[in-house]
């Protein structure tokens, strides 16, 4: 038998000696000699382990304080078993270095409370030659870190209204992300939750779209890493898409009339694609609006009376075209405006000489008169007239405002129209005819402009007839 020899009948490996310890053969390895009546272990023949190449250790992870070691690389005969035990070492903390008590495994937690120090471990390697050790790298304890997290979330815009390209934002993250992963979505609404679709291949901060998804609406998820590793996704807000087009084209044409007493007058065009027009006013003619100003008049359409404007004040204007994918610059772009004065009011006058005549009495029972009076020519010319009739059943009846019965007014806010009450008349220009039911009656004539009104009370029981 090859590499055997025969031990009391019994043949046995030569790659172990053999001794007889107390009328038992056991092998040399690891084995057992008398010293001195107490049986101690001994090394056999063989190669004790040398070390080729030493332990490393390592963090296992940077969002924790765990660390490992190899066992190193080692020669010798087999079986090669291995121990270990964790040190600190420190240079400004004597004694320098610190056994770790009880770390006595291939890996070890430390904690915070050592970030600063580094940590190293001794392997020791044996076999039944002998045994040898070997010092891993030292590696320095820092602080712990974990994923980044949330903080705001990221922001999705288009990049504009005549293109279908989208971006985001990265939002904001605690754990301080050294780079950034994303992935675009379509979210369709159909059924109590709407559908999400992951988009193929849209990994980047920005992605085009088409028309073929209007209606539908988008939004990304970003993610966040840093040396601990990938975050939770976090999502940013859902953008319609819609239709893509251009912002209207900056109007042409601005001018203002100022002759009227109500108002500046401003009328505008020339902004191809605009639905409306905003105008912008201020105090100074070289004051004009920046691009995205906001506007003192929204959604206006020409023409416009500027109202507001203090009568005997000027104003200078600017317009700009609108529509729902975008506003125009102003015109005049960047320039001054074009100027606009309100008139100081002027109060036209007051009517003179007023007077109601009889003319017949058809049907019967009914009382027909004439007002007639003088057109004012003191102030403004006013821009019309109108008469208002109170009726009595005598000549103390009451005077307009306090007695009497109101009848109608005629031509009320300068427009002379018929009157179709009960007793009929009408009037044209500053002469007319009234009917009346009322023997006695008192006819109040206004001039009016657009900015007030006078009035003149004429003739009361003059020229009435008793019913």
């Amino acid at each position: 038998m090859t590499n055997s020899v025969n031990v009391n009948g019994t043949w046995k490996n030569i790659a172990n000696i053999w001794v007889n310890v107390q009328g038992t053969w056991k092998v040399v390895t690891k084995g057992w000699v008398n010293v001195q009546g107490t049986w101690k272990q001994f090394f056999g023949i063989g190669t004790a382990p040398t070390i080729i190449s030493a332990p490393v250790v390592s963090r296992n992870s940077v969002s924790s304080y765990v660390y490992s070691t190899t066992d190193g690389t080692w020669s010798g005969s087999a079986t090669i078993s291995y121990t270990y035990q964790w040190y600190y070492y420190n240079a400004s903390v004597f004694p320098y270095t610190f056994t770790i008590s009880g770390a006595t495994s291939s890996s070890y937690t430390s904690s915070s409370s050592y970030v600063g120090y580094t940590i190293y471990c001794i392997v020791t390697a044996t076999n039944s030659a002998g045994n040898s050790f070997s010092q891993s790298n030292l590696v320095t304890i820092t602080t712990a870190i974990s994923k980044p997290t949330i903080s705001t979330y990221p922001v999705v815009t288009r990049n504009s209204t005549s293109t279908y390209i989208y971006s985001t934002d990265n939002g904001a993250w605690t754990g301080s992300p050294t780079s950034y992963k994303y992935q675009w979505y379509y979210y369709t609404v159909s059924g109590p939750y709407g559908t999400t679709t992951t988009i193929s291949g849209a990994t980047s901060s920005s992605y085009t779209s088409s028309s073929t998804y209007v209606g539908s609406y988008i939004y990304c998820g970003v993610i966040a890493t840093n040396a601990a590793g990938d975050s939770i996704e976090a999502t940013g807000n859902l953008v319609l898409i819609t239709t893509a087009g251009s912002p209207p084209t900056i109007p042409t044409s601005l001018t203002a009339t100022t002759t009227r007493y109500d108002g500046v007058n401003l009328e505008f065009s020339g902004s191809t694609g605009a639905v409306d027009y905003d105008i912008f006013w201020n105090t100074a003619a070289s004051a004009y609006p920046s691009t995205g100003a906001s506007a003192d008049f929204l959604n206006k359409t020409s023409p416009f009376l500027d109202t507001a404007i203090t009568s005997g004040t000027t104003r200078w204007y600017w317009v700009r075209g609108s529509n729902t994918l975008g506003k125009s610059n102003w015109y005049p772009y960047q320039t001054n405006g074009i100027t606009g004065t309100r008139p100081t009011f002027v109060n036209p006058g007051t009517p003179t000489s007023p007077v109601n005549n009889y003319i017949n009495q058809s049907p019967t029972g009914t009382y027909n008169y004439t007002c007639s009076w003088t057109a004012t020519t003191t102030g403004s010319t006013p821009i019309s007239y109108y008469i208002q009739v109170f009726g009595a059943n005598s000549a103390t009846g009451g005077t307009a405002g306090s007695g009497g019965s109101y009848v109608g007014t005629f031509g009320l806010n300068g427009a002379l129209s018929s009157y179709t009450g009960t007793d009929g008349g009408g009037w044209t220009g500053t002469t007319g005819s009234y009917k009346s039911s009322y023997p006695w009656n008192y006819f109040y004539v206004y001039a009016v402009n657009y900015d007030g009104t006078s009035y003149y009370p004429g003739s009361n029981s003059t020229n009435s007839v008793w019913r």
